[in-house]
Protein backbone atom coordinates (compact mmCIF):
# COMPACT_ATOMS: atom_id res chain seq x y z
CA UNK A 1 0.00 0.00 0.00
CA UNK A 2 1.10 2.93 -0.84
CA UNK A 3 -0.42 6.99 -0.52
CA UNK A 4 0.59 9.37 -2.74
CA UNK A 5 -0.71 13.71 -3.71
CA UNK A 6 0.64 13.02 -7.06
CA UNK A 7 4.33 14.15 -6.04
CA UNK A 8 5.30 13.12 -2.74
CA UNK A 9 5.03 9.21 -1.70
CA UNK A 10 4.08 7.46 1.52
CA UNK A 11 4.55 3.64 2.20
CA UNK A 12 4.82 1.64 5.44
CA UNK A 13 7.73 0.72 6.60
CA UNK A 14 8.63 -3.10 4.94
CA UNK A 15 5.68 -2.76 2.96
CA UNK A 16 5.94 -3.15 -1.40
CA UNK A 17 4.42 -1.10 -3.34
CA UNK A 18 3.74 0.10 -7.40
CA UNK A 19 4.06 3.74 -7.78
CA UNK A 20 3.29 5.31 -11.12
CA UNK A 21 5.04 7.77 -12.69
CA UNK A 22 4.10 10.08 -15.90
CA UNK A 23 6.85 12.04 -17.35
CA UNK A 24 5.44 14.69 -19.66
CA UNK A 25 7.17 16.87 -22.54
CA UNK A 26 5.70 19.92 -24.20
CA UNK A 27 5.43 19.70 -27.87
CA UNK A 28 3.74 22.73 -29.51
CA UNK A 29 2.46 24.53 -25.98
CA UNK A 30 0.75 21.11 -25.06
CA UNK A 31 2.21 18.54 -22.70
CA UNK A 32 2.32 14.84 -24.19
CA UNK A 33 3.34 11.71 -22.17
CA UNK A 34 7.44 11.25 -23.06
CA UNK A 35 8.43 7.84 -23.94
CA UNK A 36 11.96 7.02 -22.58
CA UNK A 37 13.81 5.95 -25.58
CA UNK A 38 15.75 2.87 -25.67
CA UNK A 39 19.59 3.98 -24.21
CA UNK A 40 18.40 5.81 -21.26
CA UNK A 41 16.31 5.29 -18.29
CA UNK A 42 14.45 6.59 -15.19
CA UNK A 43 16.40 6.76 -11.80
CA UNK A 44 14.52 7.63 -8.09
CA UNK A 45 17.20 8.29 -5.57
CA UNK A 46 16.36 8.37 -1.94
CA UNK A 47 18.12 10.40 0.48
CA UNK A 48 17.99 11.78 3.77
CA UNK A 49 18.43 15.32 2.89
CA UNK A 50 19.06 16.53 -0.78
CA UNK A 51 22.77 16.63 -1.82
CA UNK A 52 23.35 13.73 0.48
CA UNK A 53 23.98 9.78 -0.08
CA UNK A 54 21.57 7.98 -1.41
CA UNK A 55 19.95 5.47 0.60
CA UNK A 56 17.84 3.65 -2.19
CA UNK A 57 18.11 4.47 -6.16
CA UNK A 58 15.19 2.82 -8.34
CA UNK A 59 15.78 2.27 -11.98
CA UNK A 60 13.08 1.67 -14.86
CA UNK A 61 13.59 1.48 -18.32
CA UNK A 62 11.55 1.60 -21.67
CA UNK A 63 11.52 -2.39 -21.46
CA UNK A 64 8.73 -1.23 -18.02
CA UNK A 65 7.25 2.16 -19.36
CA UNK A 66 3.38 1.33 -20.53
CA UNK A 67 2.17 2.59 -23.90
CA UNK A 68 0.16 5.30 -22.28
CA UNK A 69 3.42 6.60 -21.02
CA UNK A 70 3.65 5.22 -17.39
CA UNK A 71 6.36 3.82 -15.66
CA UNK A 72 5.45 1.96 -12.99
CA UNK A 73 8.24 1.53 -9.79
CA UNK A 74 8.08 -1.23 -7.61
CA UNK A 75 9.26 -1.04 -4.28
CA UNK A 76 9.75 -4.52 -2.44
CA UNK A 77 10.02 -5.03 1.71
CA UNK A 78 13.77 -4.57 1.35
CA UNK A 79 13.48 -1.72 0.09
CA UNK A 80 11.12 0.15 2.22
CA UNK A 81 13.08 -1.85 5.56
CA UNK A 82 14.61 1.98 6.77
CA UNK A 83 14.03 3.93 9.43
CA UNK A 84 10.70 5.67 9.69
CA UNK A 85 10.50 9.28 9.15
CA UNK A 86 11.22 11.74 5.97
CA UNK A 87 13.30 11.28 3.25
CA UNK A 88 13.33 13.54 -0.20
CA UNK A 89 13.61 11.67 -3.52
CA UNK A 90 14.62 13.18 -6.77
CA UNK A 91 14.11 11.87 -10.79
CA UNK A 92 16.46 12.36 -13.13
CA UNK A 93 16.27 10.78 -17.02
CA UNK A 94 19.65 9.20 -17.59
CA UNK A 95 21.83 8.04 -20.49
CA UNK A 96 22.95 4.44 -19.99
CA UNK A 97 26.47 5.66 -18.97
CA UNK A 98 25.04 7.45 -16.25
CA UNK A 99 25.26 10.95 -17.58
CA UNK A 100 22.74 13.24 -16.68
CA UNK A 101 19.91 14.18 -19.68
CA UNK A 102 17.54 16.01 -17.40
CA UNK A 103 16.03 16.32 -13.97
CA UNK A 104 12.41 15.73 -14.25
CA UNK A 105 11.69 16.27 -10.20
CA UNK A 106 13.96 17.44 -7.51
CA UNK A 107 15.73 20.15 -9.31
CA UNK A 108 15.49 23.25 -6.67
CA UNK A 109 13.69 21.41 -4.55
CA UNK A 110 12.87 17.54 -4.11
CA UNK A 111 9.61 15.62 -2.78
CA UNK A 112 8.58 13.94 0.21
CA UNK A 113 9.19 9.94 -0.01
CA UNK A 114 7.90 8.66 3.80
CA UNK A 115 8.14 5.59 5.21
CA UNK A 116 5.36 5.55 7.81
Amino acid sequence: MFITDGVNIRIPRGDTASVPFIFYKEIEGEETPYIIPEGQYAEISVSIVKGSENVLVKTAGRSVQHDDGTVVVRFSPEDTDMGRGKYVYTVRLLKEDGSRVDTWLGGETAAVFEII
